[in-house]
């Protein structure tokens, strides 16, 4: 049928910042008869989980857990006494401790409460089980009672709400220092319960020795934990390194103990990285003095742990959330499984791509992306099937941190398990480094790993090793054994490398094995990566001794600005595609624009560009001037991106105007957004009147039959994550365009 006059689908994106829109509830049976019950994937600080939240339907307002008529309420009619009414949220529970003359008398406490007030006087106990370190908050204009934080403008205990930091590589037991943690860079935000393997833990309070915890420098406190629950108290945070137990900066967070025998925590930043907050299972039980009253159930907002309970299987030592990739030729090749609640599982490979196989590769440290394989080229897994319709952005540090159905839900077999294909699947290393980024150099060949002999070595070769590991441009190519002498076969010597070789491996030398060296040559290097919210920096330890550092000036193009652009510096676009999204790849640097070229262009690279458009994912990344040859100069050459750039000129490169290309190797990129669908007159791109271009003219999309499974399409075709909500609106004015495409 036609679209009718001025109708169109509109869609709403639910962003990921920790909030949504409506209440939050752990059950739709909470919502009113007049609500909308919504489920949206949302991201926290540690883990992903299904939130819900009432929202009330159109002609109704209120919390969605009570939606009122403002036709019938607007007189207040509609409100018990302690409410007034609002045109917005409906009836609203007045503050009386905000009131310019409040109802309680000095020296007494004002406490506000749902509908009415209470006047406490101050407490003079001298309470022995309270800690001189008890503080209390401010909510506005009132001091919350002990015990209670002021969350979403209200006084509620936060036993009642918060999240739960279920990491089992935090355990003080955990001694692997392969991957290691740091907490300086997560949005903590409001209360935390800790949990190690699903079993209720808590912060030790003793000095952890360095290198455990999943971490370098491992977070305690100093102090006992309260033993009293009618309060919150102050803690001391240190950190263990080299020896001492406070070696960084202390800081503050607050702890409370809980009714039912658990501590939560207000957890901040610590004062820089490498360093994570530790946890153990409590093997005391805290004493509750019987005259402690259990909390009351407050109406606020809360985050449920989301907890399955599954027995776990084998003695794996794996941690939650760690990945693995099976029967490839690598550690760096094959099957992708993920370890959830004690037992590994496989991925399915439904709108499995590139971008999500790059999560993998650097939470296992393996460098760029080469290929994301799916129908179980490495042979079908056993076992749960753990992920499916997994959506990354390309910028998550670890594949659970990417938006998905849930674990355990999904429609798939395993001849679906999904596969990765990493570059450093050619396998070399870095040993003994501060991170995975620098190191000594190791090779894997004939079921083993060996050194590179620093005979010729320099940045040329560091080049190839630290673009092989994405791991940026080299800094330095240290000689003598900078990272300690190996062991083992000595496999490559007289590495002589171009710089754009695809591996080390590739670069000329004597031949695999023959080397005329010793140990106390083996070849090291440190990659220039720049610390960011998905790296690690490291506590300071000692330069490596007896190297040189090697020094590549910036060969830069002076060009005069040309026309009148108003393009900005570092813009991007792309040219002779068949829309915004698709083309030559132009970066406008000092007035003018200019292209890139396709020296080491892959997928990676493009999806930044697709990113930095707001042209959701990437679909390819042609080369050989695919979409014709530009003009003007070629800005950008030997481009290496690492995925979680912002913009491309964030990339490392040679620098602009330094390259060795022609414009027959202008680079090209074709994002998924590519295809024509946008959004329009929204907030954001992510939101708005939903069009699709065909037959050379946009046209809209009626709304007959329109729900959140056809709205998130949308959304995952422009990569904007899942649809929070849909809507069917009477815009005030029609659409410039005919008619809809389709009906």
């Amino acid at each position: 049928m036609g679209t009718p006059s001025g109708l169109f689908s509109l869609i709403l994106v639910h962003i990921f910042t920790g909030t949504s829109s409506g209440t939050p509830v752990t059950s739709c049976d909470s919502c009113h008869g007049k609500a909308t019950c919504l489920e949206s994937q949302e991201r926290g600080d540690t883990f992903t989980g299904h939130a819900l939240s009432c929202i009330c339907t159109d002609g109704f307002v209120g919390d969605g857990l009570t939606c009122y008529d403002p036709k019938l309420c607007s007189d207040s009619s509609c409100c018990d006494r302690g409410y007034h009414w609002s045109s917005e949220k409906g009836c609203v529970d007045i503050d009386e401790c905000s009131l310019p003359n409040s109802p309680c008398t000095p020296p007494q406490i004002c406490h506000n409460t749902p509908g009415s007030y209470e006047c406490p006087e101050p407490s003079s106990k001298n309470r022995a089980a309270a800690s001189s370190q008890s503080v209390q908050f401010y909510c506005g204009n009132t001091v919350c009672p002990s015990g209670m934080d002021c969350i979403n403008s209200q006084c509620v205990d936060p036993c009642q709400n918060y999240a739960t930091l279920n990491d089992d590589w935090r355990s003080t037991n955990n001694t692997n220092t392969e991957v290691r943690h740091c907490d300086q860079y997560i949005n903590w935000q409001g209360w935390y319960r800790l949990f190690l393997n699903q079993t209720s833990a808590r912060i030790p309070e003793w000095c952890v020795e360095s290198n455990r915890c999943g971490t370098d420098a491992p977070l305690w406190i100093t102090q006992p934990h309260p033993t009293w629950s009618g309060e919150i108290v102050n803690r001391t945070v240190c950190n263990v390194w080299e020896g001492s137990c406070c070696y960084f900066q202390s800081h503050t967070i607050h702890v409370k103990l809980c009714h039912a025998n658990y501590y939560v925590y207000k957890l901040v930043k610590p004062y820089t990285c490498s360093l994570a907050y530790c946890a153990e299972v409590n093997t005391t039980t805290p004493v509750l003095p019987t005259t402690t009253p259990r909390p009351q159930n407050f109406t606020t907002t809360h985050v449920p742990a989301n907890i399955t309970t599954t027995t776990p299987v084998g003695n794996s030592t794996a941690v939650e959330g760690e990945v693995r990739l099976v029967n490839g030729n690598s550690s760096c090749s094959g099957r992708v499984e993920i370890f959830h609640s004690g037992q590994w599982g496989t991925v399915c490979d439904d709108n499995w791509g590139l971008v999500d196989a790059q999560v993998v590769c650097r939470q296992l440290g393996c460098g760029r992306v080469f290929s994301a394989p799916t129908n179980a080229r490495f042979g079908p897994g056993n076992g749960p099937i753990w992920l499916d319709d997994v959506a990354c952005t390309g910028s998550e540090s670890k594949l659970s941190a990417c938006q998905h159905r849930g674990f355990g839900s999904h429609d798939c077999g395993h001849s679906e398990d999904a596969g990765v294909v990493c570059e450093a699947a050619s396998s070399v290393r870095l040993v003994n480094g501060q991170n995975r980024c620098s190191g000594r150099v190791e090779i894997f060949n004939d079921g083993q790993w060996g050194t590179v002999c620093d005979d010729s070595w320099d940045l040329n070769d560091a080049n190839v090793v630290c673009r092989q590991l994405g791991c940026g441009s080299a800094r330095s190519a240290l000689q003598s054994a900078a990272f300690g002498q190996g062991s083992g076969p000595i496999w490559l010597d007289d590495v002589y490398c171009v710089g754009n070789e695809p591996s080390i491996t590739n670069c000329r030398h004597n031949g695999l094995g023959v080397h005329n060296c010793g140990h106390n040559e083996d070849a090291s290097i440190i990659c220039d990566v720049q610390p960011g919210i998905n790296s690690t920096v490291f506590p300071t330890t000692p330069r490596p001794q007896n190297f040189t550092t090697t020094h590549v000036p910036a060969n830069i193009t002076t060009t005069t600005p040309v026309g009148n652009s108003t393009a900005v510096e570092g813009e991007v676009r792309l040219v002779n595609g068949n829309s915004s999204c698709s083309g030559r790849v132009e970066i406008f640097h000092s007035g003018q624009w200019g292209t890139v070229c396709d020296d080491a262009w892959g997928l990676v690279d493009a999806q930044v560009v697709c990113r930095q458009l707001g042209c959701g994912r990437v679909f390819s990344a042609p080369t050989n001037a695919r979409f014709g040859q530009g003009n003007g100069p070629i800005w950008l050459d030997d481009v290496a991106c690492t995925g979680n750039e912002s913009k491309l000129s964030e990339c490392p490169h040679r620098g602009f105007g330094s390259h060795d290309c022609g414009h027959s190797e202008d680079a090209g990129v074709v994002c998924e957004a590519a295809s024509s669908v946008r959004l329009v007159n929204g907030q954001n791109r992510c939101s708005g009147r939903v069009e699709i271009f065909n037959d050379g003219q946009w046209g809209t999309v009626c709304d007959d039959l329109w729900d959140l499974n056809d709205a998130s399409v949308v959304c995952r075709q422009l990569g904007c994550g899942s649809a929070a909500q849909h809507y069917k609106v009477q815009l005030l004015e029609r659409a410039a365009d005919p008619s809809g495409w389709t009906t």
